[in-house]
């Protein structure tokens, strides 16, 4: 607890599991979790999404992966996660373990979103993602990675095409239904409207 200038927190599992968030790191993000930007969890059995936007009210980055079950969050709170810019969600195929209502949690309060990577997560749907771009409309968003979601569309892709934002990097990485003609339609379009985006897709491998 003496880590006083501590801004910066990656912390991975080993495999036998043995660092656990409860016990482990939220009391350090009890003591210092208002002074971090940066937070890394790789490998966890249980992270709670909740006690972390309370403990880390200026966090900027945040990365999860491999987090075998995420707390129940009853509703999302309107005052965490309202700094955040960078978010990555890495999640199994084999084990997709994060749900809508953590997804509204970390996304309906960011405005200042700039990186949104999203891996393996069927939570992650079309009609997800326009509920909260009703509340948050993400102007700031300037990379966006979806792969092996497969509950997305090419509309999201043509909506982010349609709004306002600050759009320069669009992957989309195996999603069964954003397919090679949505690809060539994207493309497309983007070179008709001298859009400044550069577009990454990759057939869907299932």
């Amino acid at each position: 607890m003496q880590l006083e200038y501590l801004t910066h927190l990656r912390l991975t599992n080993c495999e036998a599991l043995t660092l656990n968030f409860q016990e482990g790191v939220l009391p350090v993000l009890t003591v210092k979790g208002h002074q971090l930007i940066s937070l890394l969890l790789a490998n966890f059995t249980s992270v709670d999404v909740a006690a972390i936007g309370e403990c880390c009210p200026g966090l900027q980055n945040l990365a999860l992966s491999g987090i075998t079950v995420y707390e129940d969050i009853t509703y999302p709170r309107e005052q965490y996660f309202n700094n955040l810019r960078n978010l990555e969600v890495w999640s199994s195929v084999t084990s997709d373990t994060c749900n809508a209502t953590i997804l509204r949690q970390l996304l309906l309060y960011a405005p200042y979103i700039t990186n949104l990577l999203v891996k393996a997560t069927d939570a992650l749907s079309d009609k997800l993602l326009f509920e909260i771009w009703r509340e948050n409309e993400m102007c700031h968003l300037s990379r966006l990675t979806i792969d092996s979601c497969q509950n997305v569309t090419a509309c999201v892709m043509h909506h982010l095409l349609d709004v306002r934002n600050q759009l320069s990097l669009l992957r989309v990485w195996s999603c069964l239904f954003i397919t090679k003609h949505d690809q060539n339609q994207l493309k497309q379009r983007i070179k008709d409207e001298n859009c400044d985006v550069y577009l990454e897709w990759y057939s869907w491998n299932g």
